[in-house]
Order: C-alpha cells, then structure tokens, then sequence
C-alpha cells in the first residue's frame, strides 16, 4: 500500500509540473505575441535602414575618392597651363610653342571629359546595385519575420488547464466586426486562427527609376543624365511606379500590422536619403563638367587674347563625343548536347 500511494503522489506532483510548465509556456507566447513581437519590426528593418544608409554614404565616398587623385592632377595641369600661356607667346616665334600649349590643353580637357563620364557611369553602377540589393534584403527580412510569427502559436492552440473556465473571453473590437460584415469573413470564435491576408511588396523599381535617363526637368538627355540602364529599358513609366515584388500570404494580427508598418517607414527613410543622394551626385558630377566647359571657354580666349584676335588656333576648339556604352551581349545559347548513338536493336530469338 506504501508503493501504491507513493506512485499516486509522485504522478500527482508530475501532472501539476506539467501543468504549470504549459501555463509558463502559454504565458510566455502570449507575452511574444502582446508585447515583445511589436518592437520585432522596429528592430529588424531600423538596424538595416541604419545600416544601408551608412553603406550608401560609405560606397558613395569611396568611388569619388577612386578618382581624386586624378582630378587634382588635372586641375594642377590647367593651372599651369593658365601659367604658360603669357605675353611671351604672343609673338610669331612662339607659334610653335603656342600651338603645342593649346594641344596639350586640348588634351587635358578630352582626359577631363572623359573621366568625369567615367564617374558618372561607376557611380550610376554603384546606386542602381544599393537599390537593388537593399529593396530586396528588405523583402527577405519581412517575409522571414512573417514566417516566424506565424510559426507561433495561439492562446487557443494550447490545451485547457484548470481554471480556463473563469477566463474572459475578449470581444472583438467594433472596428474588426464591421471589417467583417463587410468582407463577409467571420473570425473564428474559439480564437484557433486568424483572418487571412497578403501583405502588399514593396516597390520593385521605384529606386533605381531615379536613376533613368534624363535629368529633373525631365528631358530625354542632358549633361545631368545618368547612363542607360538596359534592365529597365523595356518598361514603361507607368510600370517602373506600380510594379511590387511579390506580395505576402499571411494572417491579420496587431504583430503582422506592426511588421509591415515598421518596413514601410523604414523603406521611404531610406528611400527619402537614396533620392537625396542621387540628387546631390547629379548635381556635383553635372557640375563638374560644366566647370570644364567653362573653363574651355575662358581658354580660348585668353588664346585669342595672345594672338590679339588674329584667328582660330588650330585644335583649338575641341569636341568630345558622347561615347555609346555598349549594349550588354546577349545570352549564349545553351550548348546542344551531342547526338546519342541508338543502342542496337536485340534481335529476338527465333
């Protein structure tokens, strides 16, 4: 009789530490899902807002660092040019050396042309892959985020334990049923699931449309344009605006709500600092070159201040041309296999 009671005791006491072990469990689910699991989507898409906008700024300094050295050279040849050319070469025994002062600065200004559509085209390279690669770590985060709250379970999902009966039941709120007569969809009572929904994507291409070219007032080519872009070429404007990435299946919850807020803030954050930036190196590459049209002009004539206005120095007036990037190649067909030799036939056997 000893070990009878003892067992009833000892499988008592088990039965009351798994109930109070499932009760612990409920609370804690019911804590994620109320209170912890709101902040989830501040802390997820804040860090990496935070982060890609750094990454922006950083990325950004370094292609205009790549090509300061040479800027400072070139300006450094101007200068010394601007130096030259004096009253000594003014006379018919300096033609020769004049003209080959103006060469050189013809060469200095084809080089300076060249390399400030040079950094126009690495940089364009360098926003069109940060747009690319934030929008879509930003969708993988969310969907991942989606996928992990869902994984929790519900209040209801957990078996009834002793004093369940004397719980409230909360109501539904009066905003939630109209939702419902209107929709048609009735939430669950018994509180097991939730309301189906799919949360809307982000905005496929509305950064790198920033990129596109032509400059703020609109016009198809100008020296504020940005370099073609070959993925986008074929779309049309109307498409660059409303093409979303895929949208997500999930269920309508005050967690699911918070999520998809918290990446939309965080999404125009950075897209407000992306634009900003676009602008600013638009501007800064834009002017760049006109200062070394202005320039040109105020070399030619203080030239024809030293011929005293006898004429056009040859190679005097220089033009660049636009040079056409190339179109990306095509695919390479798929390699055929070669022929496969039919086995022989077996003969049948007589």
């Amino acid at each position: 009789q000893f070990m009878v009671d003892f067992l009833s005791e000892l499988r008592q006491a088990a039965e009351q530490q798994c109930e109070e072990a499932a009760r612990e469990l409920r609370v804690c689910s019911d804590t994620l899902r109320q209170e912890v699991l709101l902040q989830l989507g501040e802390a997820l898409f804040g860090e990496l807002g935070s982060r890609s906008i750094l990454e922006l700024r950083q990325r950004l300094a370094e292609v205009q660092a790549a090509t300061a050295a040479e800027w400072a050279t070139l300006d450094s040849r101007r200068a010394a040019h601007e130096k030259r050319l004096g009253p000594g070469l003014a006379g018919p025994n300096a033609e020769v050396a004049l003209r080959e002062l103006v060469r050189e600065e013809a060469d200095r200004y084809t080089e300076a042309i060249k390399l400030s559509r040079q950094d126009k085209s690495k940089t364009a390279v360098c926003l069109r892959g940060l747009a690319t690669g934030f929008v879509r770590c930003m969708a993988a985060r969310f969907e991942l985020a989606i996928k992990l709250v869902d994984r929790l379970p519900l209040h209801a999902h957990y078996r009834q334990l002793p004093g369940d009966e004397n719980e409230e039941v909360p109501r539904p709120s009066i905003k939630r049923r109209m939702r419902q007569l209107q929709t048609g969809v009735m939430a669950d009572p018994s509180g097991e699931t939730l309301t189906e929904k799919s949360w809307q994507g982000l905005p496929l291409n509305e950064l790198r449309a920033a990129l596109l070219c032509s400059d703020k007032e609109g016009n198809a080519r100008s020296s504020a344009s940005w370099p073609p872009d070959y993925e986008l070429s074929g779309l049309t404007p109307e498409t660059l605006q409303t093409e979303l990435m895929p949208a997500v299946a999930s269920f309508r919850s005050p967690v699911h709500r918070r999520l998809f807020e918290a990446r939309n803030v965080h999404y125009q954050r950075y897209k407000a600092e992306f634009f900003r930036e676009v602008g600013c190196r638009r501007d800064a590459l834009a002017m760049r070159e006109v200062r070394e049209q202005a320039g040109q002009q105020r070399w030619k004539t203080m030239v024809r201040q030293v011929q005293g206005g006898a004429g056009p120095v040859e190679a005097l007036d220089v033009e660049v041309r636009q040079e056409t990037p190339e179109q990306p190649p095509p695919a390479a067909p798929a390699a055929k296999s070669p022929p496969t030799k039919e086995k022989p036939k077996a003969k049948a056997k007589k």
